[in-house]
């Protein structure tokens, strides 16, 4: 397959052409690389990855996709555009393998320039909740929580953490500021697309993109809700209480959702990674790099296509962050045949809130004066909590699919976020 691109190379094939297009920068990036040093050797997978990759020593990385559709894959569209646009925290796209018919082509493969990385911000995190959760075992008493209110991310946001309990944090804290100040910039360069190009430039949001965006959380809510409903009797008894909480406070999703049906029609859509979570970040050791833009591979290559609010990557991020912080204890709490490791929640919930504001900080200090979030308080934070509860429900249909031992994650999240929607 690298053959195919280094060379130009097109194959014929009984179903279409296999074409290597090389990128700027490839040759320059094998220069004074021998052919021995170039064994491409497989890339450890996660579950959730939708392509197969291949590092060639620390010069190239080939990714290969699973599922082929006609059109240009987000992942060459949104790298090659914000690498052009001097954004550094993206691996630049150097060639792809195209599968040629009487359609418009499909990506079957791309190469980037290796980053030298530590791994993913996934795998560190949860090292780092562990180590966190080891440390405050000795204290007596439990974390003073911040109050979960209507604006809660922007108000802890403005706060600094306690400095001792910030100290059992660490250096955790940093990265989170740095990463959300990174998809702030992200988002600045997509928003700050030529209007000639209208596959990347931003749209005013309507009226009538703020009633789509209502059904389209609406749908994802009343589904996940329902197929709750559906199994609650048949889940483990630790979460069936707590799917009993999430299913009661349906009449707090209406109102939420009402509210969202009134928003302001201001701000813009913009591109966005569209699964933009901590597996999805490369830790560099002294930065982060983003990685894997083709989106939510669950849907269409044309909806992945769409412009979409720019929070729609923060609430990504900030679910991923409660992931981590919960995983560790109940993968504890699993050890123990199911007991509730009650005297941990508190912890895990402190970590997240404050990891949480840190990358919202970031973000926030990045995109001042940005056009395409709502420039109201109020607007930002109902925009921002629709789309939490949103991820929040993909994540609960998920895991009644697969991996219901869990399910306690995103119960746990959607019970913090409707304990504080305003009826």
């Amino acid at each position: 397959l690298l053959d195919i691109v280094t060379g130009r190379r097109r194959l014929k094939g009984s179903h279409g052409d296999l074409v290597g297009r090389p990128l700027k920068g490839l040759k320059a990036q094998l220069a004074g690389t021998a052919e021995a040093d170039l064994a491409p050797v497989p890339i450890r997978e996660q579950p959730t990855m939708s392509n197969s990759s291949a590092a060639y020593g620390h010069r190239l990385v080939l990714k290969l996709y699973r599922v082929l559709e006609d059109g240009p894959n987000p992942d060459e569209e949104l790298g090659r555009y914000l690498a052009g646009a001097g954004f550094a925290n993206v691996p630049r796209v150097l060639g792809t393998v195209e599968v040629d018919t009487d359609r418009e082509p499909a990506t079957l493969a791309l190469v980037q320039a290796y980053v030298p990385n530590e791994g993913n911000l996934w795998e560190s995190m949860r090292e780092a909740v562990g180590a966190y959760l080891h440390d405050v075992e000795a204290e007596s008493a439990s974390p003073l929580l911040a109050n979960n209110g209507d604006r809660f991310f922007l108000d802890i946001a403005r706060q600094d953490v306690p400095a001792r309990m910030g100290a059992f944090i660490g250096t955790p804290l940093e990265t989170a500021r740095v990463l959300g100040e990174r998809v702030g910039r992200m988002h600045v360069l997509l928003a700050s697309a030529d209007p000639t190009d209208p596959e990347i430039a931003p749209e005013p949001v309507t009226r009538l993109h703020v009633r789509s965006l209502y059904q389209s959380v609406r749908r994802r809510v009343n589904d996940a809700l329902a197929l709750l409903e559906d199994r609650r009797d048949s889940l483990p008894l630790r979460d069936q209480e707590a799917a009993r909480v999430v299913l009661e406070a349906s009449p707090r999703v209406d109102a939420l959702l009402a509210r969202l049906r009134e928003l302001p029609s201001d701000g813009q859509l913009i591109r966005v990674h569209g699964d933009l979570h901590l597996g999805q970040v490369l830790d560099t050791g002294s930065d982060v790099v983003i990685v894997d833009f083709e989106g939510d591979t669950g849907r269409a290559l044309s909806q992945r296509r769409l412009k979409r609010p720019a929070l729609t990557d923060l609430a990504s991020l900030v679910r991923s962050f409660h992931f981590a912080a919960h995983w560790p204890r109940v993968e504890r709490e699993l050890l123990v045949n199911g007991a509730a490791d009650e005297p941990r929640a508190p912890w895990s919930t402190f970590w997240f809130q404050w990891m949480s504001a840190a990358c919202v900080r970031g973000y926030r200090d990045a995109t001042v004066g940005a056009r395409f979030n709502p420039g109201d308080d109020t607007a930002w934070s109902l925009l921002f909590k629709a789309l939490l509860v949103s991820r929040a429900c993909d994540e609960l249909t998920s895991r009644l699919g697969a991996r219901s031992d869990w399910l306690g994650i995103p119960l746990a999240g959607l019970d913090e976020l409707l304990g504080a929607t305003e009826d």
